[in-house]
């Protein structure tokens, strides 16, 4: 895996941007066992994150499917090919004034807290 964060986070009042796996207020271990990521978050101080992203260049075939796991009550659980859109499967009006603001999607793009590929 090749693998890049994109952080921003908040500690001590400040808001940070890093691609590091270690900072100051935090360290991420990480564990690959075959295709599978762990990632173990110690903080060192009291941090919220408002984003946390892990991009990685992967090759997908059309047959590949990915099970991603809903996300509150106005996302659904299933397997998505890599060129299926995510938005065709929930109803915006379910989402709330600030779900809307801060809900961002595009396609081609798998958000998910977790996921899996069957190849």
């Amino acid at each position: 895996m090749s693998y890049q964060y994109n952080i921003i986070y908040t500690a001590g009042g400040k808001v940070h941007k890093t691609h590091h796996s270690e900072t100051v207020d935090f360290e991420i271990r990480e564990e690959i066992n075959g295709d599978i990521l762990t990632l173990t978050l110690l903080p060192k101080t009291d941090i919220t994150f408002q984003k946390f992203e892990i991009k990685d260049n992967i090759s997908f075939s059309k047959e590949s499917k990915f099970f991603v796991n809903g996300y509150q009550s106005w996302t659904v659980s299933k397997e998505y090919a890599p060129n299926d859109d995510m938005r065709d499967d929930f109803d915006p009006k379910l989402l709330s004034v600030l779900d809307k603001k801060s809900f961002n999607i595009t396609r081609n793009r798998v958000q998910s807290e977790t996921f899996k590929i069957l190849c």
